[in-house]
């Protein structure tokens, strides 16, 4: 079976980094249900990436390269989770086949960004 499960960046990604207990028990879980299914992965940002955001709003950047950084920040977070289930970091669409699995996170520039904390 294809399964796609999407992580939230701001339940598991605090202002210090990723949160020790939530995926503690969270991949346990992940782990099993990859065994048998197809898995694709997918997390956010969280609040440390908000706060980043909200800690560069007065410099005078542009919307794309905010979003370059931003994207940066959420591609940490993906090499982190795959890196913990043993599981291929996904940076691009065209990189998502019929069969693949992976973890896979900030890739769309444009998308809205909230800073609000």
């Amino acid at each position: 079976m294809k399964i796609v499960i999407k992580v939230g960046g701001s339940v598991s990604i605090s202002k210090k980094g990723p949160i020790f207990s939530y995926f503690s028990h969270l991949l346990p879980v992940l782990r099993e249900i990859k065994k048998k299914n197809q898995l694709i992965l997918v997390i956010g940002g969280g609040k440390l990436t908000r706060s980043y955001a909200k800690s560069i709003e007065k410099f005078s950047l542009s919307d794309k390269e905010r979003e370059d950084i931003f994207i940066e920040l959420i591609s940490a977070n993906v090499k982190f989770l795959s890196s913990l289930l043993k599981m291929k970091p996904i940076f691009s669409l065209e990189k998502i086949g019929k069969n693949t699995t992976g973890v896979i996170g900030g890739i769309v520039p444009g998308a809205p960004m909230r800073t609000e904390l």
